[in-house]
């Protein structure tokens, strides 16, 4: 059996707990990381075993 090794997705997006923005730009899973909002300013962390919703 074959076993595939990478997995291609085309948007990764937080939204952000203070003002509800929609966050982009993440090159990576935000997973664990630590941010500061564009449009609030607010800083938020993303929990380290966050659910990943695909749309």
């Amino acid at each position: 059996m074959k076993v595939q090794n990478y997995m291609l997705t085309a948007d990764v997006e937080v939204i952000c707990p203070h003002c509800g923005s929609l966050e982009s730009g993440f090159v990576g899973n935000p997973a664990g990381g630590e941010f500061v909002c564009d449009s609030c300013g607010q800083p938020y962390q993303v929990h380290k075993e966050a659910d990943i919703e695909f749309k």
